[in-house]
């Protein structure tokens, strides 16, 4: 019967000790996870805040005259903040602009074309 009894003592004892550690675990290992949730918390707040959807557009602005102004063409709608590409084909006299849309639109593409298009360009002289 004393076997019996502290056969007994021993396993209350024994599960009484290993609940206290296992409850002593969850409690340090909570601090830790709730730093690592709050570091991907902040991680991914910080990739939203970088990723923003890409609005990228393609445009056409039909160019005229004789040269057309091409490289100034070109040079012009490159500058314009948003602006990827400026391509000038020159048998069709087009200029083929991919742009993104959150940046800027073909209003203010075309208006910078125009500008630097119109300008004349130095004319040469002929020497007789």
């Amino acid at each position: 019967m004393k076997k019996i009894a502290f056969v007994l003592a021993a396993m209350i004892i024994m599960a009484g000790t290993t609940a206290t550690a296992q409850r002593n675990d969850r409690e340090n290992d909570a601090p830790e996870k709730e730093m690592r949730s709050e570091q991907q918390q902040k991680q991914k707040k910080a990739q939203a805040g970088t990723k923003k959807k890409s609005n990228v557009k393609t445009g056409v602005i039909q160019l005229k005259g004789k040269n057309a102004g091409r490289q100034n063409a070109v040079e012009a709608a490159k500058a314009v903040d948003g602006v990827k590409t400026a391509k000038y084909n020159a048998k069709t006299q087009k200029l083929t602009v991919t742009y993104d849309a959150n940046k800027t639109d073909m209003n203010k593409i075309k208006q910078a074309v125009s500008k630097k298009v119109s300008k004349k360009e130095p004319e040469k002289k002929n020497r007789k």
